[in-house]
């Protein structure tokens, strides 16, 4: 239903039931083992709260959908399917590449571990 013409603290909690409607279906589909729709929930979420990625609920939601790319490329070394398991590190390094810090060029701690993890996964 659409905000437009309401009070600002009506809309605001339009918005937050909205937001925490998205993050329990990521969560509900993480859980259900359905990778694919859990990024289609995200990327739904990102759609429609573009400039608001540093809320609350986009941070979780890119927690969960960063600890399960973990997982798949932990699982995926571990049963020596390289290339899944490359896969899955390449595409968090990506969505992590804010992870380098542009004042010291340093990486974070998680960043520097999938790097490696990535480098034994590479044939």
């Amino acid at each position: 239903m659409p905000l437009e013409g309401w009070s600002v603290s009506s809309r605001q909690l339009g918005d937050g039931i909205k937001q925490a409607a998205l993050l329990a279906l990521v969560r509900t589909h993480l859980e259900n083992g359905e990778l694919a729709k859990a990024r289609s929930a995200a990327d739904d979420f990102s759609l429609l709260y573009p400039l608001d990625g540093s809320s609350a609920a986009a941070r979780e939601i890119r927690g969960l959908l960063d600890d399960c790319l973990l997982k798949e490329g932990a699982a995926a070394l571990r049963a020596g399917r390289l290339q899944a398991a490359v896969d899955a590190y390449d595409h968090w390094l990506h969505a992590r590449a804010a992870g380098v810090s542009p004042a010291s060029g340093t990486l974070d701690l998680p960043t520097a571990k999938v790097r490696l993890q990535l480098l034994g996964a590479l044939p």
